[in-house]
C-alpha cells in the first residue's frame, strides 16, 4: 500500500476529479513557500543521491527519482510553510530535464492530493519546458500530495524522474479577533479607575 500522510483522509477514491493538462494554462496566484518535502524514498547510485529536495533547487539538471523497484507506490508531498493556502495549480518540469530526458521515464498521469480529502488526477504533457497545471477546483489546503500513476518509459531506464517543481495559490490569512472576557472587561475598569484617582489628586486634565 502507498504510505499514508499524517491528516490524510484514508479513502479518496469517490472524491477524485480528473484533469486534462493545457501546457498554456494560467495559474492565478503567488508561487507559495514549501517549509518541507516528504518523500516515499530516494534513488542513490553510482554515488549521485536523486534527492527529494533536488525539484525546489532551481537546478533543473538534478532530479528527484524513487527508488525504481517502488513502483507505483512513490510519492512527494510539499508541505506549505505557512500553513493553508487555497491553491490553484503548480508548475512542473517532469522527467529527468536534458540529455537523459529520454533515458529516463516520464509521468505521464498522476494523482494529486490535497487536506481537503480531495484529489485531481492529472495528465502531462512530453516537454522539457515548465509546464502549467491548472486544477479544476481551489483547494485548501496545508500540504500537496503527488503520486505517479501512469509513465512513458525510457529508452534505458525505468526511473520515474521530475526535476522541478512549484506550488501556486493564495495564502489564508484569518485574523483572529480579541475575545470580550471578564478578565478584559477587569483590566478595562481598573485602567479607568487609576487614571479617575491621577486626575483628582494632581488634578491631571486629559484632552478628548
Amino acid at each position: 500500500d502507498t504510505p499514508m500522510v499524517s491528516g490524510q483522509p484514508n479513502d479518496t477514491s469517490s472524491q477524485i476529479t480528473e484533469t486534462i493538462n493545457q501546457p498554456s494554462e494560467i495559474i492565478i496566484g503567488e508561487e507559495l513557500e514549501i517549509s518541507q518535502i516528504d518523500a516515499s524514498d530516494e534513488y542513490f547510485s553510482n554515488g549521485v543521491s536523486y534527492d527529494k529536495n533536488n525539484v525546489l533547487d532551481d537546478d533543473k539538471e538534478s532530479w528527484w527519482t524513487p527508488v525504481p523497484t517502488n513502483g507505483d507506490n512513490s510519492y512527494l508531498n510539499l508541505n506549505l510553510a505557512n500553513g493553508e493556502a487555497d491553491i490553484t495549480g503548480l508548475r512542473i518540469i517532469n522527467g529527468s530535464y536534458g540529455r537523459y530526458y529520454y533515458d529516463n521515464s516520464r509521468i505521464s498521469k498522476m494523482r494529486i492530493s490535497f487536506s481537503d480529502g480531495m484529489s485531481e488526477e492529472v495528465y502531462l504533457s512530453e516537454t522539457q519546458s515548465f509546464q502549467n497545471v491548472k486544477f479544476g477546483q481551489i483547494h485548501r489546503s496545508t500540504y500537496v500530495k503527488i503520486e505517479p500513476l501512469e509513465r512513458e518509459k525510457g529508452k534505458r531506464w525505468d526511473d520515474v524522474c521530475i526535476s522541478e517543481l512549484r506550488v501556486f495559490g493564495n495564502p489564508v490569512n484569518e485574523v483572529q479577533p480579541n475575545p470580550v472576557t471578564e478578565e478584559n472587561c477587569n483590566q478595562n475598569t481598573r485602567s479607568e479607575e487609576h487614571t479617575s484617582e491621577l486626575q483628582s489628586r494632581f488634578g491631571i486634565s486629559y484632552a478628548v
